[in-house]
């Protein structure tokens, strides 16, 4: 690459042969590469900016074990999982995914954020939070991109775990190795202005539980002949490793899910936050 001019060129020289293989000038070519460059930087500056916005520590709470991961599909992603201490005392997890990847949903995704971290500082209540979030997006885009949407209230002293949910589920694996789905609450986010977010009742945990937090990026992997990586592979994954903390539990995943696809090339952002409740 050269540089002249304030201009970024990639040039390419080959040699030029004549008779019986002998060299006999060169011929060359030089592309202006300087907007390509200048994208490139900026999507570096994006992805750093988004990486700061995800939490640099899980919250400490006694008989609990939690970690969160992200690992994106391309330079910046849509996905994001972020853990907030709420008004009553209670602490609020989430994990969300943009519809597609790439740099719009990654602006989509920094601004829903933002959003739900301010309305969290306003209201106790996650249906409330997710009802005015939702009204938040359908009036500052008019892309009409959606968000799936899992907030999660954990009350560790009490033991009770409830949630709001757009168009997002997670699954709840006990000790014994059964599970079920933790089923979304509404539709996802930006669809409709006018649609009231609910909460669940209360859930009561158990030592051994383990609520399992994941994008789609993780259960509809696919591996060559089109098979998905699937929730019941995950949750037998997850119980037959118990004894390992949550963030390793997250890494195991990963490594399994590219084993599954065989490939080093996502096609979906992955993200994920698991809750253990300690024995």
């Amino acid at each position: 690459e050269l540089e002249h001019d304030n201009k970024i060129y990639h040039s390419q020289v080959e040699p030029l042969l004549g008779p019986k293989g002998k060299i006999i000038g060169v011929i060359g070519v030089a592309l202006d590469v300087t907007r390509n460059k200048q994208l490139q930087s900026n999507f570096r500056w994006a992805r750093k900016i988004q990486e700061k916005m995800l939490p640099t520590s899980a919250p400490s709470l006694d008989g609990y074990d939690i970690a969160g991961i992200c690992q994106q599909a391309e330079e910046t992603g849509g996905d994001y999982f972020d853990y907030i201490d709420l008004l009553d005392g209670n602490q609020g997890i989430v994990v969300a995914d943009v519809t597609h990847h790439g740099f719009g949903p990654a602006l989509i995704m920094a601004s829903t954020s933002t959003l739900v971290r301010t309305l969290a500082q306003q209201h106790e209540d996650a249906g409330r939070i997710l009802t005015l979030a939702n009204r938040g997006i359908w009036q500052s885009t008019d892309m009409r991109i959606s968000v799936s949407f899992f907030f999660g209230v954990l009350n560790p002293a009490d033991r009770i775990f409830h949630y709001a949910a757009a168009g997002q589920y997670a699954c709840f694996l006990r000790g014994d190795g059964s599970w079920f789905h933790l089923k979304a609450t509404s539709q996802m986010l930006g669809i409709d202005s006018e649609v009231e977010i609910p909460c669940t009742e209360p859930l009561a945990l158990s030592r051994g539980d383990c609520l399992v937090l994941l994008t789609d990026g993780f259960r509809e992997a696919e591996n060559p002949q089109g098979e998905q990586f699937r929730d019941q592979r995950i949750m037998d994954l997850v119980h037959r490793n118990r004894h390992l903390s949550s963030a390793e539990l997250l890494k195991l995943l990963l490594e399994r899910v590219k084993e599954h696809t065989q490939s080093d090339e996502q096609d979906d952002d992955r993200t994920g936050v698991i809750i253990k409740v300690l024995e």
